[in-house]
């Protein structure tokens, strides 16, 4: 298989390569400007590529996926999935809090630990001062 692969491989690019000289050389000009030729002919010879190696675009897009979220994570940031980095694309404010960290926009509570109770009920105020603050 790699003895195969290691001829198709280029044999594919040599063919989508001359598949894009052709249509940028032999399109007639008066199909439009020399800009949009070679968006055709780029066209032409992706879609070769496409045809001749359909497991390119199944492999291409979890690898790209993967990237994403690694590089993501190396910086921090945590991405569920594909479908998250993909409306990403559609964010045009990101607002933090005084801390930087991204807020959901409500306030919640995770926690209420009194400390100035347990340490009343505990008797852990031997000079009484803790009681002279709070009344």
């Amino acid at each position: 298989a790699d003895r195969i692969a290691s001829i198709f491989a280029p044999c594919v690019m040599m063919l989508a390569v001359v598949t894009f000289v052709c249509w940028a050389v032999f399109l007639d000009s008066s199909k439009g400007s020399l800009g949009d030729r070679y968006v055709m002919a780029l066209m032409s010879a992706i879609s070769v590529i496409v045809v001749a190696c359909p497991c390119a675009l199944g492999l291409a897009t979890p690898t790209a996926v993967m990237v994403g979220t690694g590089v993501g994570a190396v910086n921090g940031l945590l991405i569920k999935g594909g479908a998250v980095l993909e409306s990403a694309f559609n964010v045009k404010t990101v607002v933090v809090d005084k801390t930087g960290t991204i807020t959901t926009g409500r306030a919640v509570v995770g926690s209420k630990i009194e400390y100035v109770s347990q340490l009343l009920k505990e008797g852990g105020d031997n000079d009484g001062w803790l009681k002279q603050l709070l009344h």
